[in-house]
């Protein structure tokens, strides 16, 4: 069984929220010996993997004053380690949680980054990127469960 310290860590590793919820969880321990100390340190060490830059690319290419910006974002968010909103918000404290959504503002309230982030995964998926008029339309909220 988990002592008390475990499961504060162990819940720590889990606050993705109602996205995460739906992911198997198949790399809890299951033999004696094989402690929640090994499996987190080895989750501790992860930096936020982005996916997909290609759509970063894709939006620099149609609009080139957006560039600079968005490798500015995708750098920062790729060298980050985060396990909730706060830290988040502690590289970038404009960015909002928008149902399951973290929308990122970007080159001066100019462009948007929405993104599904899987805080226990450290992943950053990139859903949409767009300008702040294309964000106004609120399309985009379809796939936030907005």
């Amino acid at each position: 069984m988990f002592g008390s310290q475990d499961s504060k860590r162990l819940s720590r590793v889990f606050e993705a929220g109602s996205l995460f919820r739906s992911i198997e969880c198949d790399f809890l321990p299951t033999k004696r010996g094989f402690g929640l100390d090994r499996i987190l340190a080895k989750c501790e060490d992860l930096l936020v993997h982005v996916i997909s830059r290609k759509a970063i690319r894709e939006f620099a290419r149609k609009h080139p004053d957006a560039g600079p910006a968005l490798d500015a974002w995708f750098k920062l968010t790729s060298k980050a380690h985060w396990w909730n909103l706060d830290d988040v918000k502690d590289c970038f404290p404009h960015a909002d949680l928008a149902g399951d959504c973290t929308v990122f503002n970007v080159g001066g309230n100019k462009y948007r980054v929405v993104t599904i982030i899987i805080y226990a995964l450290q992943r950053v998926y990139i859903r949409f990127v767009m300008t702040h008029a294309e964000y106004n339309k609120e399309r985009w909220k379809r796939d936030c469960g907005c």
